[in-house]
């Protein structure tokens, strides 16, 4: 740990903590033999650590590595989880930068974009002395927290506007990709929501929040899209595969979520669906049989989760 930059010390303090709710659990179970716990403590144990990390020199917060991702992270966590209030973050504010973007954010939560504005423009004129990797991930953060001010705001164009660069120039950055995708829900952009959600769900088949990005593009897409009598047959067509798919991605959500029923249901009517298209006349080109061929080997797959016993 200290050769990795962080503080030693943080060690005899986090087994400390264990020890502590440890206690507590045994209070609450009667007595837990140690034999049957993962990690058992001792008196011994928890001196050993103390004295091994005191024969390190003390780091200062401004020699430890990753000091201001720790604190751009962990306040904008307790913000995100009630787990602060106003007045802590405006005193902490003062000295520590994540507490100041965490304060932005909290305010514009509140429908105060004044005072949220206020701490962005500040932030913007902050000198970052650290590493070129904590610069990076402050523009970021800083980029994510302005473009979500935005979007409280409905400014969806400024939301936009403002993550485009981080985007270009990040594309691996998940975070960025799924507030972008949340961006262009908003703008009507349901096709490249789908573009470039999919690559994610083809990574991690059980990323939800990809997911439902994906679903929700193509409800939207179903819902929004114009046709009469007097559209063409296409037009019509991509309505209905719209909504098709839109079924078809919420029961992948379903799936990893363990609701397996519910997924065998959205599948039947996404095959419902398929089926009365293709005898419908106003659609003669449409080949039914991959997406069917597709539809029957995910009701397989859930099946087969159902199905499963260890």
């Amino acid at each position: 740990m200290a050769k990795a930059g962080y503080d030693p010390r943080a060690m005899p303090k986090f087994f400390g903590t264990l020890d502590q709710k440890t206690q507590l659990n045994m209070s609450d179970n009667a007595y837990l033999p140690s034999f049957i716990m993962t990690h058992p403590l001792s008196s011994e144990r928890l001196s050993e650590a103390q004295s091994r990390a005191n024969s390190y020199p003390t780091l200062s917060l401004n020699s430890q590595r990753h000091q201001l991702n720790f604190e751009l992270l962990k306040w904008r966590l307790k913000v995100l989880s009630n787990q602060t209030t106003e007045n802590e973050l405006v005193v902490t504010a003062a000295k520590n930068k994540g507490a100041e973007m965490a304060l932005a954010y909290w305010y514009a939560r509140q429908s105060r974009y004044q005072e949220a504005q206020n701490r962005l423009n500040k932030l913007k004129q902050t000198a970052i002395s650290t590493s070129a990797a904590d610069k990076m991930n402050f523009d970021i953060l800083l980029a994510i927290t302005e473009a979500q001010i935005a979007g409280f705001q409905d400014k969806w164009e400024l939301a936009e506007k403002t993550l485009t660069p981080y985007y270009n120039l990040y594309p691996e950055r998940r975070d960025l990709k799924l507030l972008m995708a949340d961006t262009w829900l908003q703008l009507g952009k349901y096709n490249e929501v789908v573009t470039l959600m999919k690559p994610i769900v083809q990574s991690r088949p059980h990323d939800l929040e990809g997911l439902y990005r994906i679903q929700r593009a193509y409800e939207l897409m179903a819902i929004d899209t114009k046709t009469s009598s007097n559209e063409p047959a296409s037009q019509v067509l991509v309505k209905d595969i719209a909504a098709i798919n839109a079924l078809r991605y919420r029961a992948k959500g379903e799936l990893w979520r363990g609701k397996y029923n519910d997924a065998l249901v959205s599948l039947q009517q996404a095959k419902k669906q398929v089926e009365e298209l293709s005898t419908s006349g106003n659609t003669v080109t449409f080949n039914p049989k991959p997406l069917l061929a597709n539809i029957n080997s995910e009701m397989a797959e859930v099946k087969t989760a159902r199905d499963f016993r260890p």
